[in-house]
């Protein structure tokens, strides 16, 4: 079984909503991208991100972009 990960920026506690829903469903492990180190996404087959759509992207996605050296297929949903 893939070892899972959902991670998630809320603003306003929608996408935080959301990604405790997708956790639960799933037995993924879950944490605000703002306390999880990203030294350990290597430890995951899997990782959902969830944040909230703005004009300048998705907040916290950069976090993830700029400290992974191993890409992937991002599916990107927006949170309302």
């Amino acid at each position: 079984m893939s070892k899972v990960v959902v991670l998630y920026k809320s603003k306003y506690g929608s996408c935080e909503k959301y990604a405790r829903w997708i956790a639960e469903d799933t037995g993924a492990d879950i944490s605000d991208i703002s306390s999880f180190d990203t030294e350990r996404l290597g430890n995951y087959d899997v990782v959902v991100f969830g944040g909230s759509l703005y004009a300048v992207g998705i907040i916290g996605l950069s976090v993830i972009d700029s400290r992974t050296t191993r890409k992937a297929c991002w599916h990107r949903t927006q949170c309302r």
